[in-house]
């Protein structure tokens, strides 16, 4: 199964870093339609602590965050 270090090797938007990480989290399918199901739950107060999540991953370098396009990407080292 790809990590998250592999989902997010490129910039991808704020909805689908949450469904990456929900993914490997073991929260949600891993498709299109997966994202689909899920997509009212981004937009709940789970997909708020994804997203705090993911921003607490950019506090500790392991994303990087362009806020101007809300989207997100892994950090290269």
């Amino acid at each position: 199964m790809p990590t998250l270090k592999d989902r997010l090797h490129e910039w991808t938007d704020s909805d689908w870093a949450e469904h990456a990480l929900a993914v490997v989290l073991g929260l949600a399918e891993d498709s299109h339609e997966g994202f689909q199901a899920m997509k009212g739950v981004y937009w709940s107060n789970a997909g708020d602590w994804l997203y705090d999540l993911l921003m607490e991953m950019v506090a500790q370098g392991y994303l990087i965050l362009d806020r101007e396009r809300d989207r997100f990407k892994w950090r290269e080292e």
